[in-house]
């Protein structure tokens, strides 16, 4: 009824360094608000980043609570620590709820890599070993080496993305401000300046 095409909505993805938008979409943009190409490929890539779905991704698009956040994934980890010294659960379904837990804060390299070890041993393991509980009692040990970041209460979850979109939008606005010459300052002084003939008199 607007006028507005609801169907073309952005999908999250991985999309690298091609960015967000198509070759056709960055040459209207340029077009229609007077953009450098370049800005608008730039532009490109931090709207994919703002959309991108990868684990790897280090843009934090819910907001939680690191306290929070760490005691969760402390008392979840209890919990799977205790059902494998019982063997009331196996590797791989363990392997699963340990994969759901994140490194995000942790202090070091070192403590961040504790979780992806004990991972990478369970991805085989046909059964649970003394070295994987001893692995786990030792994470439940390093304070900030995991952490439930999914927040208990969606009431008070805050998808980012759409705040970041805008921030990105008007990044690359503000840049290309910053980079065209005062056209009004310009004007003034070529406007104020008395006329000089070839002679060098003034008109």
């Amino acid at each position: 009824m607007d006028g507005i095409k609801c169907s073309m909505s952005w999908k999250l993805g991985s999309y690298g360094e091609r960015g967000a938008l198509s070759d056709d979409m960055i040459e209207s943009l340029a077009e229609r608000f007077d953009l450098p190409f370049k800005l608008v490929r730039e532009l490109s890539v931090l709207l994919g980043n703002c959309l991108n779905n990868d684990d790897d991704i280090a843009i934090n698009l819910t907001e939680v609570r690191r306290s929070q956040a760490i005691e969760r994934g402390q008392k979840y980890l209890k919990q799977l620590l205790r059902k494998a010294k019982q063997s009331s659960i196996g590797p791989q379904e363990l392997r699963n709820a340990l994969g759901s837990l994140s490194t995000y804060f942790a202090s070091t390299p070192e403590d961040a890599d504790l979780l992806p070890q004990v991972l990478d041993k369970l991805e085989t393991a046909t059964a649970l070993t003394q070295d994987v509980i001893n692995d786990i009692r030792r994470i439940h040990g390093t304070p900030g080496a995991i952490a439930e970041m999914s927040p208990r209460d969606k009431r008070f979850s805050r998808d980012k993305r759409r705040q970041y979109i805008v921030e990105s939008c008007c990044y690359i606005w503000k840049r290309r401000r910053n980079s065209e010459p005062d056209r009004r300052r310009i004007w003034s002084r070529q406007s104020c300046r008395p006329y000089r003939g070839v002679s060098g008199t003034v008109a």
